[in-house]
């Protein structure tokens, strides 16, 4: 049986719903509901990490090849990371190992420092997020967790998870562009798979 696989506006579609609704949650007055908006927001939040290392990895790839380098990997897809269940935090420290990005284009070393500066922030922000989360997970059944406090830890989680966001949407604004290009696209994700001699088609 095929697998079936969203495309590009039935994902933001689902997305933008399930942010909805995990934001409803949150604002109602019951705890399991509020509790089932942090848990979309931790799926948001894995997904939105995936993209950061998506685009990175274009970025790397971008850069070998305008310097007539050989790509030395592949970039991956979505499923990469959903099929080999890639940790969250095992992605930042990725992301944090490889920064500062550079780029061949020395005009563009001003946008790459305010890039490195906000990715820096983006990732220190998810960690506080998953931090948060895990709070939230191993201490609200903890005896020492009073049942009037669940309600702040809560808070503090979902704020956590605003702030990452606003870091998020910094980012991919500043490093948006440097994504690929159409040709680097249909060569890197499209039907053939890349070979050494992948460069000369830029």
């Amino acid at each position: 049986m095929p697998k079936v696989i969203l495309s590009v506006a039935q994902q933001l579609s689902k997305l933008s719903d399930l942010q909805k609704q995990a934001k409803a949650g949150l604002e109602s007055s019951d705890v399991i509901r509020q509790l089932g908006g942090l848990t979309v927001y931790a799926c948001l939040t894995d997904f939105y990490t995936i993209q950061a290392a998506r685009l990175i990895e274009q970025i790397l790839l971008k850069n070998q090849v305008r310097n007539g380098a050989a790509p030395t990997f592949e970039p991956h897809e979505d499923s990469y990371f959903y099929d080999n269940r890639i940790d969250t935090r095992k992605i930042v420290k990725g992301i944090e190992q490889l920064l500062p990005l550079s780029y061949p284009d020395k005009e563009a070393d001003d946008d790459l420092e305010g890039i490195n500066k906000v990715a820096r922030e983006y990732m220190k922000r998810t960690k506080n997020f998953l931090n948060h989360r895990n709070e939230i997970v191993h201490r609200l059944c903890s005896p020492k967790t009073m049942p009037e406090n669940i309600p702040e830890l809560i808070r503090k989680t979902e704020q956590t998870f605003l702030d990452m966001m606003t870091s998020h949407a910094g980012f991919f604004k500043l490093a948006g562009p440097f994504r690929f290009g159409p040709k680097e696209m249909d060569s890197f994700y499209g039907t053939g798979k890349y070979s050494t001699d992948t460069k000369t088609a830029f």
